[in-house]
């Protein structure tokens, strides 16, 4: 009798701990799709987006307004991988999905007392947009243009816009400062204040428009803000920073053909394209010359007109070019250098009115991803009467001297044919070229 009981009991046992089993791997299996789904084939950017595991209604993450979402707080996983950009989704705009890039595409000055239709930004990025890739799936967003007063921040006027920045209510909608939106750098936001000056946020994350002191204006960062169709396909990924949701299709295996922001490899170097054409392919070295694994630094030269004759110029056409492995890949190219001040009101197309004819040149002001390296020499020049050149730091361009020491950040200009011999194109694991 008692072997019998010891049996049923044992029976019994086996039967609860199986249930349990069986009920707690259903609930693991419940919640790891919930926070890992899988991309299905029939699943879209809005789709993906809006999932349950998203939406919240305290601490971070979506949250519903009027009949879109927006994301709130700073740990989002709410990353999109388009034109070979990284973009953070802001919201959804009537099933679109709104989207700001992660980080800043150049730095300009706004413009001079005026609104954000007459911007040198606005203009700037109607060229940006021109770059995009696979642009069908990008609809107008709606832009906040109005002044904006410090207690104040409702949008009470838009513009429609295939491409614009985001807008003061855009940023403390989010969180401001304790949000996703905020990456340490300086940025500047749609609105104008009372005495027609930007809002910008600096990077301390705060609002300002304190845009200049006296006749010198700064020059700050940009931010392009999209609107993608909500049904566009999501290729792959989870919205993390390390697998973003991604749009992007497989492009052909020639250089030309390459999405603007992808990284390569040429001659030990990692470069990152900002500029191309049927006839050339424009990159900058991700990160600055080094000399026996250190920093190289040098003074401009002995006038803030690059030539080949002495400084910078005399070094980057001779011993950094000659130090470079199939240089026949490289094409000789015409570099702009010239004045950006309040004498050319800013016009960030000013630049192009001088130039000068090298094997490698460096960045300016209005060139992409100018502020992804720290603190080395620009091209652009802030006169033309001193030895002031521009000089950049990660959050802002500022005017230096041709006899301060600097780094080096090279630009050169490759031709479009070459075959990419490996490599995804990504920061990490960046495409080969011999």
């Amino acid at each position: 009798m008692k072997n019998k009981i010891k049996t049923i009991f044992i029976i019994v046992s086996i039967i609860f701990l199986v249930s349990c089993l069986i009920i707690y791997a259903a609930r693991f299996i419940k919640y790891y799709k919930l926070e890992h789904p899988s991309i299905k084939k029939d699943d879209n950017l809005y789709k993906l987006v809006t999932l349950e595991k998203n939406i919240t209604e305290i601490g971070d993450g979506l949250y519903k307004k009027d009949k879109d979402y927006i994301f709130k707080g700073k740990n989002i996983n709410n990353y999109v991988l388009y034109s070979g950009l990284l973009w953070r989704v802001v919201g959804t705009d009537n099933k679109n999905v709104r989207m700001v890039r992660d980080s800043n595409d150049t730095i300009l000055v706004y413009g001079i007392n005026t609104n954000y239709n007459n911007s040198y930004v606005s203009k700037w990025l109607e060229n940006y947009y021109n770059n995009l890739s696979n642009k069908d799936i990008i609809v107008p967003s709606n832009i906040c243009i109005n002044k904006v007063f410090s207690e104040d921040i409702n949008c009470t006027e838009k513009a429609e816009k295939n491409i614009g920045i985001l807008s003061a209510s855009d940023y403390i909608d989010a969180g401001a400062e304790y949000s996703y939106l905020n990456n340490n750098s300086y940025f500047w936001l749609s609105n104008i204040d009372t005495k027609n000056n930007a809002w910008y946020v600096y990077n301390k994350g705060k609002l300002n428009s304190v845009v200049s002191s006296g006749e010198v204006y700064y020059p700050y960062g940009i931010r392009a803000l999209i609107t993608v169709k909500g049904d566009t396909k999501v290729m792959s990924g989870d919205g993390s920073k390390e697998k973003p949701y991604n749009l992007d299709t497989i492009t052909s295996n020639m250089l030309k053909d390459k999405y603007i922001g992808s990284y390569i490899t040429y001659s030990n170097y990692n470069w990152q394209i900002i500029e191309k054409t049927d006839e050339y392919v424009k990159v900058a070295m991700d990160g600055v010359i080094k000399v026996d694994n250190k920093d190289y630094e040098t003074s401009y030269g002995s006038s803030n007109s690059i030539n080949l004759n002495n400084g910078i110029g005399k070094y980057l056409n001779e011993d950094f070019y000659n130090s470079l492995d199939n240089k026949e890949l490289i094409i000789k190219h015409d570099f702009y250098n010239g004045i950006y001040s309040k004498k050319t009101n800013y016009n960030y197309t000013s630049i192009n009115s001088s130039k000068v004819n090298l094997y490698v040149g460096l960045m300016n002001i209005g060139d992409l991803f100018i502020n992804t390296v720290d603190n080395y020499y620009m091209m652009t020049r802030a006169s033309d009467i001193d030895n002031t050149i521009y000089e950049l730091d990660k959050n802002k361009a500022y005017v230096g001297s041709v006899s301060d020491t600097n780094k080096v950040r090279p630009v050169i200009y490759l031709k479009p044919d070459i075959v990419i011999e490996s490599g995804t194109g990504l920061k990490t694991d960046p495409y080969m070229v011999k």
